[in-house]
């Protein structure tokens, strides 16, 4: 019997070792591609969130842009904002005068109408 485990083993041992070179070398691929795999999503992900991230900067600032623009062309807005401005009161103005309030908003609304048609 133990000639016959011998012959066994000696048959046996270099498929197995040649087994698991094989399956190593086959995880350790599996491994490093899916490493390669991950890096490339995170980067694609971090690229197209810096992307839409500049598109929404760049539209706040635009309509941020349009405002000023609007602002500037009206003069009892700019008259309203150099009184306050010398005023020095750190309450919010328009809080307080609700009519003032409704006032500069629908000029800036009717200003904003005009600019789309």
């Amino acid at each position: 019997m133990a000639r016959k485990s011998q012959f066994l083993v000696r048959l046996f041992r270099p498929y197995f070792f040649a087994l698991a070179l094989v399956l190593t070398v086959g995880m350790l691929t599996l491994y490093f591609a899916s490493v390669e795999y991950t890096k490339n999503n995170a980067y694609n992900s971090a690229e197209q969130l810096a992307q839409k991230t500049a598109q929404q900067t760049d539209t706040y600032i635009d309509e941020l842009d349009l405002l000023a623009e609007q602002v500037m062309r009206q003069p009892n807005i700019l008259n309203m904002f150099y009184r306050l401005k010398s005023d020095n009161n750190p309450e919010n103005y328009f809080k307080e005068d609700i009519l003032n309030n409704l006032d500069i908003s629908s000029s800036l609304k009717k200003s904003s109408c005009r600019k789309r048609a």
